[in-house]
């Protein structure tokens, strides 16, 4: 498998710093506006298993130990579409 030629550690310094000096910046809302309701929930679904995934593997590498994790999903449709 090649390389990849993205330094994500490199990429990812200034957010982890800031993390560091203001733990408190650290919360981020991911919301999805999405048409049918089946495939809203999915998509959102899936992106709370990647946030958590991602929070978890920064926090790993970082090494903090998380005491709790909360990912909140929102969700917006338009009602005249059901």
């Amino acid at each position: 498998m090649p390389k990849s030629k993205v330094d994500i550690r490199a990429r990812q310094a200034p957010i982890r710093q800031r993390y560091l000096d203001d733990p408190d910046s650290a919360p981020e809302v991911v919301r999805v506006h999405g048409g049918s309701g089946d495939l809203a929930d999915l998509l959102l679904a899936a992106l709370a298993a990647c946030q958590e995934t991602t929070l978890r593997m920064v926090a790993a590498n970082m090494g903090i130990d998380l005491e709790e994790l909360e990912v909140p999903v929102e969700s917006t449709f338009a009602l005249e579409s059901l």
